[in-house]
């Protein structure tokens, strides 16, 4: 987890950037989350293309990821023309300062399985917390990770917000360890400490796609929580007509930036590779408009 004196200097050094780069009607600003923005994304290669097409500079500032992102743009001190990244969970905090929002990546969270292991997989969240399930979880923190806290926003719809709670406890207690980010929990489930982490429905293809067949998705009878990822024009931005050019190219470009978060497209273009028709997508989804004010309140139950 990096620390808080991180997304204060990257603020610092994306906020020169922008104010800069924003002075010049032929450039735009893109502030990004790190999974586009850095060389492993498809962000650079999608404004490699729109540079030549358009014949316009485009400055790429990447914030971090998770809450680190977030934070950075609710500072204020973020000046950007379009934002890439924001979750359906955050979508709300920046209500009235975007002009339009476009989905360009979907997925689901769930439960990965260890098919070695000799457990019964779970069918439903209240398994999770029954005896046989003791220390065999991997959790991850709600106030440093959007998994982390997709799950407490999954447990809040399917009981309500008070048992949501309560349930949530109940997990933390029988987990082996609630990890600091999902990079660190999942290198412990693939390392073997447990059989059974919060990730993504579609967590397993990486594993097939590098040969691996270990890894299962698990859909639970009460359902999946739904994760939405959008690009927005921002209302402030003195190059809309060319902001929403570049949002269209985002969209138009999905699958590749969805394959590369391992992520559904909303694009249908194109085939998706192999591993993808080897995991399945819930018949029961969860939409959840549930936002921070959620974790703050589950923060204010557990003092």
């Amino acid at each position: 987890m990096k620390k808080i004196s991180s997304i204060i200097l990257l603020s610092l050094v994306a906020v020169s950037q922008a104010f800069s780069a924003r002075n010049s009607s032929s450039k735009l600003v893109v502030a990004s989350y790190t999974s586009f923005s850095d060389s492993w994304g498809k962000g650079k290669d999608i404004i490699k293309e729109f540079e030549s097409e358009k014949g316009v500079q485009v400055d790429l500032l990447d914030l971090g990821s998770g809450f680190e992102f977030i934070e950075a743009l609710k500072s204020g001190r973020i000046k950007a023309d379009v934002v890439i990244g924001i979750d359906d969970a955050h979508l709300s905090v920046f209500k009235g300062k975007y002009d339009v929002a476009k989905v360009f990546d979907y997925g689901y969270y769930a439960f990965v399985f260890d098919k070695r292991s000799s457990l019964n997989p779970p069918k439903s969240l209240n398994d999770l917390v029954k005896p046989e399930y003791k220390g065999k979880i991997i959790l991850v923190d709600p106030r440093t990770s959007f998994v982390g806290f997709a799950l407490l926003r999954w447990a809040a719809e399917v009981f309500g917000e008070r048992k949501g709670f309560e349930w949530f406890g109940k997990a933390i207690d029988n987990a082996l360890t609630v990890a600091p980010s999902w990079t660190v929990g999942y290198s412990l489930f693939t390392k073997g400490e447990a059989p059974l982490m919060i990730s993504y429905s579609t967590s397993p293809v990486y594993h097939y796609e590098n040969g691996e067949d270990y890894v299962d998705s698990l859909l639970f009878d009460e359902g999946n929580l739904e994760v939405r990822e959008y690009a927005m024009v921002m209302s402030d931005s003195s190059n809309k007509e060319l902001a929403r050019a570049f949002l269209d190219a985002v969209v138009r470009n999905s699958k590749d930036i969805a394959v590369s978060n391992v992520m559904y497209p909303v694009s249908d273009e194109g085939e998706l590779p192999e591993g993808y028709g080897k995991v399945r997508k819930p018949d029961v989804v969860i939409r959840s408009e549930l936002g921070d004010d959620l974790l703050l309140r589950w923060q204010k139950s557990i003092i």
